[in-house]
């Protein structure tokens, strides 16, 4: 058998900018204790390939900084592999997305005892290939906004909005990762709009200060 520090070497294309290592080892020590049965051992490798960035994103969108999120990557697809008999073959998605949730809040959890903030609090998004210092400001401020308002939705309303909202997700493939009625998906979606359309009338009404030395 295959131990998953070996067997999980994955590229994730852009996610370390131009010039960066593409090639990412999930090399924990209980990583590297897990064997892999060559049964699983193909299938593990589809799950990382076709999922690595999916799961990537949804851990910044549920608050979790870039280099937190590299780490809790790795270590949800640890999860995978010690329970990928568990998994029912096209259920990996539903697998992987409930594990990057529960991890997710877990480590702001975790983070929230300390009194260190993430360097990094921003949603990652598909950046402009050519940006101006001027949109580059803009677009930050957007993401800014963006992150502040997923973090304050419920749980079952952020999960929705980034699914079908940010990963452009289906409501009936939502329905199967969330494991909920798609008219469920539905509401909640609608109800996450009507929030953050609340919020960010809300911020537009706030009147400008402007900052005195």
């Amino acid at each position: 058998m295959e131990s998953l520090a070996s067997a999980v070497v994955v590229a994730r294309p852009g996610l370390n900018g131009p010039g960066g290592n593409p090639l990412e080892d999930v090399g924990t020590a209980r990583a590297r204790a897990l064997d892999v049965a060559p049964a699983d051992k193909a299938r593990l490798r589809a799950s990382i390939g076709q999922h690595y960035e999916f799961v990537w994103r949804i851990l910044r969108r549920f608050g979790l900084s870039t280099d937190e999120a590299d780490d809790v990557t790795q270590e949800v697809f640890t999860v995978f592999a010690a329970r990928i008999a568990d998994v029912n073959a096209g259920a990996e998605k539903t697998f992987l997305f409930q594990t990057a949730r529960n991890l997710a809040a877990n480590a702001r959890r975790a983070r929230a005892r300390w009194p260190v903030q993430a360097a990094e609090g921003v949603l990652e998004t598909h950046p402009d290939p050519n940006p101006t210092p001027e949109s580059m400001a803009d677009e930050g401020q957007r993401r800014k906004l963006l992150d502040e308002l997923l973090e304050r939705l419920p749980d079952d309303l952020r999960a929705v909005i980034v699914l079908c909202e940010l990963e452009s997700t289906t409501f009936a493939e939502a329905a199967v990762i969330l494991d909920i009625p798609s008219g469920t998906v539905a509401s909640r979606l609608r109800r996450a709009r009507a929030q953050l359309a609340s919020w960010i009338a809300a911020a537009r009404r706030r009147p400008f200060r402007k900052e005195t030395p």
